[in-house]
């Protein structure tokens, strides 16, 4: 089947999310995937204010966008910002409370 070459962009803030995010879709690609798992240190990992610039860059052209999430902070900061796909739990960080719940 193949290799596919596949480089993720660095993102330490809200503009260059929504830059890539911007660029991405210029490229024509079907979808978004945000992963918010951290990278091993020293770098920070995607900022959780940068995901609402991507949902709305993928969502002005009806883009879907997927969140990979690594903690309930994450999930609940890509739903608020209308994220269309959480693809998995987070079992590490512990039991999800109501408020993620019920969103």
């Amino acid at each position: 089947m193949g290799v596919v070459n596949n480089s993720s962009a660095e993102i330490t803030d809200a503009g260059q999310a929504t830059a890539a995010a911007k660029k991405l879709l210029d490229q024509g690609v079907d979808g978004i995937k945000v992963h918010l798992q951290p990278p091993p240190q020293p770098n920070p990992g995607f900022p959780l204010n940068g995901i609402p610039g991507v949902v709305s860059e993928a969502h002005r052209l009806s883009i879907p966008v997927f969140v990979h999430p690594n903690t309930g902070a994450d999930v609940l900061a890509a739903v608020e910002a209308g994220v269309d796909i959480v693809a998995h739990t987070t079992p590490s960080s512990g039991p999800w409370d109501a408020s993620l719940l019920l969103r």
